[in-house]
């Protein structure tokens, strides 16, 4: 699974829309700095991100928790203020 393919599968979990792409960049910004910093170790940028990707985990797993701390968020921020 490339990159965009993962961050698409993560997004697609994210039901609330006004934090999808605040959650994908932050995603983003975390899978391109693990890499690099697997790049400084010398292996090259295809293979430091193959692993990068991969330490995050299951893509379905990682977008239903965040939607639900999101959703949860939200709820919450709704409730403070009535």
């Amino acid at each position: 699974m490339n990159k965009n393919e993962f961050l698409e599968t993560v997004k697609k979990q994210v039901l609330y829309i006004f934090d999808r792409q605040d959650i994908i960049y932050e995603l983003s910004e975390h899978i391109d700095d693990s890499a690099r910093d697997m790049m400084e170790e010398g292996l090259s940028y295809d293979e430091a991100l193959d692993i990068a990707i991969k330490q995050m985990g299951n893509p379905v797993e990682i977008g239903k928790e965040l939607n639900k701390a999101h959703h949860d968020n939200t709820q919450m921020k709704e409730n403070v203020t009535r």
